[in-house]
């Protein structure tokens, strides 16, 4: 059993419960909404899909390569104690994500595009280096020296803005509510 774990929630939940979650403003003051990397689907139904069962032999391998990829996240150190392993990041990323992060903190004052979403716009630099972990794992082993290049980065800023973008949608409750807004600025 690992301590501290990093936890990851995927939860597809009623659109219409969550809308009015989301905007009380009761729940904005935890900071947890900020924590989440939320995404609005809007399309058509989703068909029904008949789920085929996992074969043992499946089942199996994916669960030996998930506890791999999270025995991989841990070494131990030279006095036996377990630490975390470390994704190191490039300069050239790391100035890419100073620069953003400067970006988008003009974005999030008042008057600003973000405004309504300001707390959120804080932990941009947090969400864009978690997905460009996540992303640096799709491409390089758990165990891999290799640090997290600015292309790499750019991709992952990409991401977090188009949750940004989600998150200022979920936010809005209405017309009068995106009138307001635009009349704000």
């Amino acid at each position: 059993q690992k301590e501290a774990p990093f936890i990851l929630e995927h939860v597809m939940t009623q659109p219409g419960n969550f809308h009015q979650y989301i905007n009380s403003f009761s729940n904005d003051d935890s900071g947890m909404m900020t924590r989440m990397l939320l995404y609005k689907y809007e399309g058509n139904a989703v068909p029904f899909m008949n789920p085929r069962p996992m074969c043992d032999h499946m089942r199996s391998e994916f669960r030996s390569r998930l506890l791999a990829l999270l025995e991989a996240s841990y070494k131990v150190t030279e006095d036996g104690m377990n630490a975390h392993r470390v994704i190191s990041v490039s300069p050239e990323a790391e100035q890419l994500l100073a620069n953003m992060k400067v970006k988008w903190d003009g974005m999030a004052v008042q008057g600003g595009f973000y405004y309504r979403i300001r707390n959120f716009m804080k932990r941009m630099p947090q969400h864009a280096i978690r997905l460009a972990g996540c992303l640096h794992l799709t491409e390089f082993n758990a165990t891999s020296k290799e640090p997290i290049s600015r292309q790499l980065m750019e991709s992952a800023v990409q991401l977090a803005e188009v949750f940004a973008d989600q998150m200022l949608r979920w936010s809005i409750k209405d017309y009068e509510d995106v009138n307001a807004e635009c009349c704000r600025t």
